[in-house]
């Protein structure tokens, strides 16, 4: 198959050689002009004359125009009809040379803003398959106002720009387009990527962990029966400070920016700087245990088991109101800056005004004691020793649904977008739906009691007295991993996991043996560092390479995908996603 070039020289000498040689020959169908006479002249010149191939050309061009003004005089009508003959009789190879030159880039042909507006409604997905069609693609799929407006879907740039500055220098500057990719990478640290090693820790010597929290400082804090508490550095894992005072074990602790506050069987509560270590200030008016803080800003409230709840100006270190109401110790509290919610053991809940100190609402209807309370500012969900939960309006402060199904003492729940995962002594874990009342699933895989619980957007994180740590899709309820079995790893079966906190990044649990003091410890889980070597290598551009004419169209610049985006890419997107 010689090239057209070829083709047309060949017919020139073929026709050349059949007048000089087999005059018969002329006869033959040939797009050429006449030869003149002289060119019979036995030379290689009359084979090819110095003009012929110019003079060829232009008669080509020639008939090429009058084609075209005849095309141009016919009728719409005529021109379909005319071009689907014409196509119908075309070779493959031209019908693939006819369908590279239809090809339009719709994104180049728009003003950059309106093409950017269009791309603002793809996912994920699809925003990485664009990176890597053209160089003018790839621009428009990393421009940070489309990657902003996804975020902004989502509210990653909340969960994900605090952990961004813990873990990276200042000079570093990241977009919405690093927070996105940020969040897709953890999302298969958690989900698929080997687990990093585990730290484990003695931070209390012979003494539980009562409490664990983590704060959004930045670090992790654990109280404990020997009356004080550690603050822990969740990179390097070091204790940054000992905090030592309280004459009491510490039963509970919160904190609002850098201040923590921790309640104890002293009956004080102490405030802590978590940049210092120092005590700001001991706040003393309860009679009996502290078992329960909660903080807002500056404002504070405590429940004791005196029956009485407290607010605190926690800046000031003063007392601002005590609310008395109920008759038997204050198990649990919530509070939103405005209201609070107080659950106690003589099977009430009560709801106050945090400014005034007004009660609003008593919720009656629970026979036992209330061990558990979840409040969202518009929905209160209480779980009792009756085996109930019930669904409560803060509004009206009337009982919405009735929750029972549980064979067992109902005592940690947590309450995510109208999800309500309550943690059962039976073994479950059930997820509820507040706005419908009905049960949406029940996970099932731990054998033996549920003793604490961590939900964050995306998970579920569950602990047993069988010694699992096991992590479950919050919006399908599919169970996705075992965390940690604490029993396999060190060949025992009486490892108990009684206290979790997680976030996007880390996890913390307490383990150890009910009966055995010594074996109390603090294991941690640095889930971000799976992430942090694909995240320093970001911000540098891809390099362009340019495919073959066999492979894609002549001369379309093709961007190799960043390395991070086959990373951070999660198997088959959700279906009916769109597609670049």
């Amino acid at each position: 198959k010689p090239s057209r070039a070829n083709q047309f020289l060949l017919l020139i000498i073929v026709q050349r050689l059949s007048l000089y040689f087999s005059p018969p020959l002329a006869h033959l169908p040939s797009p050429f002009l006449p030869l003149q006479e002289k060119s019979r002249t036995f030379t290689f010149g009359c084979f090819f004359p110095q003009n012929q191939l110019h003079k060829t050309k232009r008669a080509m061009a020639e008939k090429e125009q009058q084609w075209v003004a005849t095309f141009e005089r016919w009728t719409r009508d005529e021109q379909h009809r005319a071009l689907q003959a014409l196509l119908a009789r075309l070779p493959p190879e031209l019908t693939q040379a006819v369908s590279m030159l239809l090809r339009t880039d719709f994104l180049s042909a728009l003003p950059e803003e309106l093409a950017l507006h269009v791309l603002s409604f793809l996912d994920f997905q699809s925003l990485m398959n664009m990176s890597a069609v053209s160089h003018l693609w790839r621009s428009l799929s990393t421009s940070n106002s489309i990657w902003r407006h996804l975020g902004e879907r989502s509210r990653i740039k909340e969960v994900i720009l605090p952990i961004l500055r813990r873990r990276f220098p200042p000079a570093l500057n990241f977009g919405w387009r690093q927070f996105y990719l940020t969040e897709r990478l953890l999302s298969r640290a958690w989900r698929e990527l080997p687990l990093p090693p585990k730290h484990t820790v003695r931070p209390h010597q012979t003494h539980f962990i009562t409490c664990l929290h983590l704060a959004e400082y930045g670090c992790l804090v654990s109280g404990s029966d020997d009356n004080t508490l550690r603050v822990w550095n969740l990179q390097t894992y070091a204790c940054i400070h000992n905090l030592q005072g309280h004459q009491g074990g510490v039963w509970c602790c919160a904190s609002s920016g850098p201040i923590l506050l921790s309640g104890s069987t002293d009956h004080f509560l102490k405030v802590w700087s978590l940049e210092t270590g120092q005590c700001l200030h001991t706040l003393a008016g309860h009679t009996s245990t502290v078992r329960c803080v909660r903080v807002v800003g500056k404002i504070a409230v405590s429940g004791a088991r005196d029956a009485a709840v407290r607010v605190w100006d926690i800046q000031r270190g003063v007392c601002l109101s005590v609310l008395v109401g109920h008759t038997h110790s204050v198990r649990c509290l919530e509070f939103d800056g405005s209201t609070i919610v107080s659950g106690s053991y003589d099977s009430t809940v009560r709801v106050w005004d945090a400014e005034t100190g007004r009660q609003r609402h008593l919720l009656t209807g629970h026979t036992n004691r209330v061990y558990t309370l979840q409040f969202d500012g518009r929905t209160i969900c209480s779980g009792s020793l009756d085996m109930s939960i019930r669904v409560w309006s803060a509004l009206t402060g009337a009982c919405l649904f009735v929750f029972h199904g549980n064979h067992a003492l109902t005592g940690l729940m947590h309450l995510r977008n109208g999800a309500l995962v309550a943690g059962n002594s039976d073994t479950t874990i059930r997820v509820w739906d507040v706005v419908t009342g009905r049960c949406r699933y029940t996970l099932q895989g731990h054998s033996a009691m549920v003793t604490c619980l961590s939900v964050s957007e995306d998970y579920i994180t569950s602990c047993s007295d069988d010694g699992t740590v096991r992590l479950w899709e919050l919006s399908t309820g599919r169970f996705l991993r075992v965390i940690a079995d604490f029993n396999q790893e060190e060949d025992t079966t009486d490892q108990v996991v009684w206290r979790v906190q997680s976030s996007a990044e880390v996890m913390a649990c307490a383990v150890g043996k009910r009966a055995d003091n010594h074996s109390s410890k603090l294991v941690l889980l640095d889930i971000f560092s799976r992430c942090e070597r694909a995240l320093r290598t970001l911000p540098e551009p891809p390099q362009p390479m340019v495919v073959s004419e066999s492979n894609g169209a002549p001369g379309l610049e093709v961007s190799t995908p960043l390395p991070l985006a086959a990373a951070a890419s999660l198997p088959p997107p959700v279906a009916g996603a769109a597609g670049a």
